[in-house]
């Protein structure tokens, strides 16, 4: 084989071994990335990519079982976040009030106490926490200002001694109820979200 031959056989081979290698390439750039399972429009607005979903039960409820309603909890965010799954965390707005319900108060001293909510996990990316389920009864009660948005695990607050601890009581009718979660994060200096949940509207006979 000629000279000129191998020189033609030999740049038909880069070309061949190129286009194996950047055709592929670019199909893999050009291909969309799968959207986030849970950016649907049902779920609260993210707060660092740590948001809230509440809804329905897909089954009818007993007519003698207090209300109840279902929360979905993701990050979707490059902050790891730690949550709850019981009610330490969460917040309560039932037409436009807020609750919240206590944890396990613990003795101090002259008087004072300190509450505690559980076991902290993280909410990893990508796998959000679904189903968990929210009673609407009386383990609520009506929250002070100190005490709603991320002041229970950040600074602190203080409760007027003269406040009163109102339980959570449905009436008849229509209700819209919305969900707010405080997430954790895991490492400083980031400090905790709290991420509301879109608004669900129930109705009690």
């Amino acid at each position: 084989m000629s000279s000129t031959a191998n020189k033609i056989l030999g740049t038909a081979l880069v070309i061949l071994l190129l286009t194996a290698i950047i055709v592929p390439v670019a199909m893999m750039r050009a291909a969309p990335s799968d959207p986030p399972a849970n950016l649907t429009s049902d779920w609260g607005d993210p707060i660092a990519g740590f948001q809230v979903r509440l809804h329905k039960p897909s089954t009818d409820e007993r007519a003698d079982a207090p209300p109840r309603l279902l929360v979905d909890i993701a990050n979707q965010g490059p902050v790891r976040f730690n949550s709850m799954t019981n009610y330490y965390p969460w917040q309560l707005e039932v037409d436009g009030r807020w609750y919240v319900a206590d944890g396990e108060r613990t003795p101090i001293k002259d008087g004072r106490y300190s509450v505690s909510g559980g076991v902290e996990w993280e909410v990893v990316t990508g796998q959000p926490w679904t189903n968990l389920p929210l009673v609407l009864d009386a383990t609520w009660r009506i929250a002070h200002t100190n005490e709603l948005g991320t002041a229970k695990f950040g600074d602190g607050y203080v409760m007027p001694a003269d406040f009163q601890y109102v339980p959570l009581k449905l009436g008849s009718g229509k209700h819209t109820v919305r969900l707010a979660v405080v997430g954790l994060p895991t490492h400083a200096p980031n400090r905790p979200v709290r991420a509301v949940s879109k608004p669900v509207e129930i109705e009690l006979k």
